[in-house]
């Protein structure tokens, strides 16, 4: 079972997608998919919540839902197979705190803010892996 959270920017207003950060944890592992989906309702049911099931047969318990306008937040736990990788992206806590945390009840929704792009430039990120000052191998054409 994993948690994943989700925080997608405005892509310049409020009504225009920009691009998405994610964190992916590991909650824990089941012996069976049966076994993982009660483990998720019995979260689900501390909560005060619900596991739903989508068009996938992929079973969700959401704690936050998206909002209308970006930029939106969304955390919910998932049961899927244990081939993906714990990760987040650098910056992500300070990117869920500039979100704002609210009362994180389902369904809130998130006040506008910044985009990413006028926020602090974290090192490697968008650096072209294209070396500069190398051309490429000229094509010899034999005849």
């Amino acid at each position: 079972m994993y948690r994943v959270q989700r925080i997608i920017w405005a892509g310049g207003d409020e009504n225009t997608k920009g691009p998405a950060w994610r964190s992916v944890r590991t909650v824990g592992v089941a012996d069976t998919r049966a076994g993982a989906v009660e483990w998720l309702r019995q979260l689900a049911a501390a909560r005060g919540g619900e596991v739903e099931v989508d068009e996938y047969r992929i079973p969700r318990s959401w704690v936050l839902r998206r909002g209308d306008s970006y930029p939106v937040r969304e955390w919910f736990d998932v049961v899927a197979p244990t081939m993906a990788r714990d990760k987040v992206r650098p910056g992500f806590a300070r990117g869920v705190a500039d979100a704002g945390r609210g009362g994180g009840a389902v369904g809130d929704g998130l006040a506008v803010i910044e985009s990413p792009r006028s926020r602090p430039h974290y090192p490697g990120w968008g650096k072209s892996r294209r070396r500069r000052g190398r051309h490429p191998t000229p094509t010899r054409v034999l005849l």
